[in-house]
């Protein structure tokens, strides 16, 4: 806003300065004081000065932006990962068993805030699923019934606060 603000503020400077110049320049004028040339000469070279000045609070306004772009950069670099690692354990190759035993998950834990949902309402209540390898499934369901929640938590971008999720047997967490 405060931009925005001198920006405006610039403008107004330079407009007011070409009525007052313009003013001046035709009383000077009649006076003959000035000659036309002379008058439109003056006009011109606040013109011309008018371009760099508003190039140069336009540039500044954008440096501005890009300071505080860098700043929320650094604070999210500094951010901590909620999601720990696990041990590295080997898959097998082909299709794998997908298994949702007893899962409980909640938004607004530790590890999963800046969600959309409601901190400590829980989603997930010993939700259990198996899938045999190589099959597909659908997930419908209306807004807000976890399909999304489901995804996050079998590609381990939260972890659920009791149950396993796992892969060919071996949790996810792992």
């Amino acid at each position: 806003m405060r931009s925005a603000l001198f920006g405006s503020l610039i403008v107004v400077w330079f407009e007011l300065g070409t009525v007052l110049a313009l003013a001046l320049g035709a009383l000077l004028f009649q006076a003959n004081a000035l000659s036309i040339g002379t008058v439109y000469l003056l006009y011109a070279y606040l013109r011309m000065v008018s371009g760099p000045l508003l190039t140069m609070t336009g540039e500044l306004q954008r440096l501005q932006e890009a300071s505080a772009s860098m700043a929320r950069i650094r604070e999210l670099l500094g951010e901590r990962r909620a999601v720990g690692d696990g041990t590295i354990v080997a898959l097998p190759a082909g299709p794998l068993a997908v298994t949702f035993d007893r899962v409980h998950f909640a938004y607004g834990q530790p590890a999963t805030l800046g969600t959309d949902a409601t901190p400590g309402t829980p989603l997930l209540h010993e939700f259990s699923l198996a899938l045999t390898p190589g099959r597909s499934v659908g997930l419908l369901g209306r807004t807000g019934s976890s399909k999304t929640t489901l995804a996050r938590l079998l590609l381990r971008l939260y972890d659920p606060q009791a149950g396993t999720v796992a892969l060919d047997g071996v949790d996810l967490r792992q």
